[in-house]
C-alpha cells in the first residue's frame, strides 16, 4: 500500500509545472515578523528553484499542530517556549506533534511585548484588568498564560481578538493591555506610533505605552531582553515608543520541520531535499537578509539579530546538512594541491 501511494504522488508530482510542488509554511499573522520572515525565506528559495506556500495562521501552537496534521505543512517558525509547554503537557496529541517534529535552523529572539495604558506602570498592576492574552492556538497565549502563572496574577482574559483588533481596543480604552509575542519591531505596533505623526490620531496614542517585564522569577523559564528607544520610531524619526530602555524578556524563534529524513519513499526524500535547501538559502543568504537587502529586497530587521549556531534542545533535521564545512574543506585541498591561489 506505502509504494502505490508513493507511485501516485509521483505520478501527481510529474505532472506539476514546477520541478517539485511547493512545500506548505504556515507562519503567523500578517503583521507578524513570523509571516514577513516566512515571505522573505520563500522570496530567495524561489530563486533556487524551491516553492513555499506560506500561508497565515495564529501562531506557534496552529503551526505544531498543522505540521502534525493531513495538510501541506513540512516547515514552520515556532516558538521554543510552546515546545517546552506541549513536552510537559504529554497529551496523546502533544506527544504526535513533538514525535515527528525536527529542528532545521535557531534563528532569533522574540521579545515579549506588553502595551497598556499609562495606569499601568508595572506588570503586577496588571491584576483584575482586562488583558488581551493572544488567541487561542498562538503562542502570545502560551507565553502570556506562563508569564501571569509564574507571578499568580489574576487578570480578567481576553484571547478571541486578533492583534490588529486587540490594539484597536487597547487605543479606545476597551482593554486595558495586550501582550504580543515578536521580533522587534513588529509592524502593528510600527503603525500605531505612525499615529503619533498623524494630528487626529495622535491623542490615542498619548496614553500607551510598554510596560517593563523584568521580574526575576521568570529569568528561570526566559532570556532577558529589552526594548531601545530606537526599536521603534516613527518615518519621520519625530516620535519614538519609548525614550529609554524597556527591559522584557524573550523566548526563541526556531525554524522547524516534519522529519522527512525518517523514511526512503519518494515522497519524504523529496521534501528532505526540500528543507535542505531552505536550511542553505538562508545560511547562505545571512548576510544579504541581514543587511536588510541593500537595494535588492526589503527584508525584516530582525535578521540582523538571527544566530544559526545558538545551542536549542531539540533533535536536528537530518535533512538538514551544514555545507559550508564541506566548502572550506574543498578550498583547502585546493591550496594544498596547487600551491597557489583558488577561489
Amino acid at each position: 500500500m506505502k509504494r502505490i501511494l508513493s507511485l501516485i504522488l509521483l505520478l501527481s508530482f510529474s505532472l506539476n509545472t514546477s520541478a517539485n510542488p511547493p512545500i506548505g509554511m504556515p507562519t503567523g499573522t500578517s503583521g507578524g515578523t513570523y509571516y514577513s520572515m516566512g515571505t522573505d525565506i520563500a522570496s530567495l528559495a524561489a530563486e533556487k528553484g524551491v516553492d513555499i506556500n506560506i500561508t497565515k495562521s495564529s501562531g506557534s501552537l496552529e503551526n505544531l499542530r498543522r505540521m502534525a496534521g493531513t495538510e501541506n505543512a513540512g516547515i514552520s517558525i515556532v516558538q521554543s517556549d510552546v515546545i517546552d509547554f506541549l513536552s510537559k503537557n504529554p497529551s496523546r496529541v502533544n506527544r504526535k506533534v513533538l514525535r515527528n517534529l525536527r529542528l532545521v535552523l535557531p534563528l532569533y529572539d522574540e521579545e515579549v511585548h506588553l502595551l497598556a495604558r499609562k495606569n499601568i506602570g508595572s506588570i503586577n498592576e496588571l491584576e483584575n484588568k482586562r488583558v488581551v492574552v493572544g488567541e487561542l492556538g498562538s503562542g502570545t497565549h502560551i507565553t502570556s498564560n506562563n508569564i501571569l502563572n509564574i507571578l499568580d496574577i489574576n487578570v480578567k482574559q481576553i484571547y478571541d481578538l486578533t492583534p490588529k483588533e486587540a490594539y484597536e481596543s487597547l487605543i479606545l480604552g476597551k482593554v486595558d493591555a495586550v501582550f504580543f509575542v515578536g521580533g522587534k519591531p513588529v509592524s502593528y505596533i510600527n503603525g500605531l506610533l505612525e499615529m503619533k505623526s498623524n494630528e487626529k490620531l495622535s491623542k490615542y496614542m498619548d496614553e500607551i505605552h510598554l510596560v517593563p517585564i523584568d521580574d526575576d522569577r521568570l529569568n528561570q523559564t526566559y532570556a532577558t531582553a529589552s526594548f531601545l528607544p530606537q526599536d521603534y520610531v516613527t518615518k519621520d524619526r519625530r516620535h519614538q515608543l519609548t525614550r529609554v530602555t524597556v527591559p522584557t524578556i524573550a523566548v526563541k524563534a526556531l525554524l522547524v520541520s516534519h522529519d522527512f529524513g525518517k523514511d526512503n519513499s519518494y515522497y519524504y526524500r523529496m521534501r528532505c531535499e526540500q528543507v535542505n535547501q531552505i536550511s542553505n538559502v538562508i545560511r547562505d543568504n545571512l548576510m544579504l537578509l541581514a543587511s536588510g537587502g541593500l537595494g535588492e529586497g526589503n527584508y525584516h530587521p530582525k535578521w540582523s539579530m538571527v544566530d544559526l549556531d545558538q545551542p536549542v534542545d531539540l533533535e536536528k533535521s537530518s535533512c538538514a546538512t551544514d555545507t559550508s564545512d564541506v566548502d572550506e574543506l574543498e578550498l583547502i585541498n585546493c591550496y594544498l594541491q596547487k600551491g597557489t591561489g583558488c577561489s
